[in-house]
């Protein structure tokens, strides 16, 4: 069940769109220091070639800004055509969610919402003193996925609310190098399934094990670090052989 923080609107915004592409600053920012540093290079006589007089070279520093951008642009772009009709009302009071879109109104109930999936730019899966040290112009784009017990997906992007710290709590988080939107939803297996799977794995075992002496079988089950269906292989063998 997801539990709502707090009570507010949602949609697209300048704030959030800014904020969105806000660490573009820091790698437009370090192309001027990188000219500065080579400024100063040539200014105190190293030797090498006078790259800030070559046309070429500043035709290459803008070929490479630009493509370091263009996830940037993708993702924004997609961001807003798939937000640019979507306001969330969020009413902590009553643990409601109305999503206002172009397929119609939805009134969501906390209870009814089965997962919520945060997708954020895996540069936060390090230790925060360890992160942005090679800064993306992307970084900050990310989504949240709501997913209904009935399997209906609502994705809410970075534009319209801060996926770090979201209004609505994440159960699940994901990282991705980049973060594009995903409305699929992965079907869950049933207690049959889970078992059939499960049997056949050890049925594997079983055979990869079958010329094991007792000794062996009895190491698999009594030392740790074995799976659970390399386990059961070896007591199936075992009870064999002693039935």
């Amino acid at each position: 069940m997801a539990i709502i923080s707090m009570q507010e609107v949602l949609q697209i915004n300048k704030k959030h769109q800014l904020k969105s592409i806000s660490n573009g600053a820091l790698v437009i920012l370090g192309y001027p220091v990188g000219l500065l540093l080579l400024w100063l290079k040539e200014l105190l006589g190293f030797k090498g070639s006078n790259a800030l007089l070559e046309l070429d070279f500043y035709f290459l520093l803008f070929g490479v800004c630009l493509v370091s951008f263009l996830p940037a642009f993708y993702l924004h772009i997609v961001y807003f055509l798939t937000n640019r009709n979507t306001v969330v009302e969020v009413d902590k009071q009553q643990q409601l969610i109305t999503i206002n879109y172009k397929r119609g109104r939805h009134i969501i109930h906390a209870s009814d919402i089965k997962h919520v999936v945060r997708v954020v730019q895996r540069d936060y899966r390090l230790p925060e003193q360890q992160q942005n040290w090679f800064p993306v112009p992307w970084r900050k784009y990310g989504y949240l996925k709501l997913i209904t017990h009935d399997n209906t997906v609502f994705l809410l992007t970075s534009l319209m609310l801060d996926p770090i710290n979201p209004p609505i709590k994440e159960t699940e988080t994901q990282y991705k190098f980049l973060p594009d939107l995903d409305e699929t939803v992965e079907e869950e297996l049933t207690h049959a399934e889970i078992d059939g799977q499960l049997r056949v794995s050890v049925e594997s075992f079983k055979l990869k094990f079958k010329n094991h002496t007792e000794q062996e079988l009895f190491e698999k089950i009594s030392k740790k670090g074995y799976r659970k269906e390399a386990v059961m292989a070896a007591e199936e063998l075992l009870h064999e052989k002693y039935t």
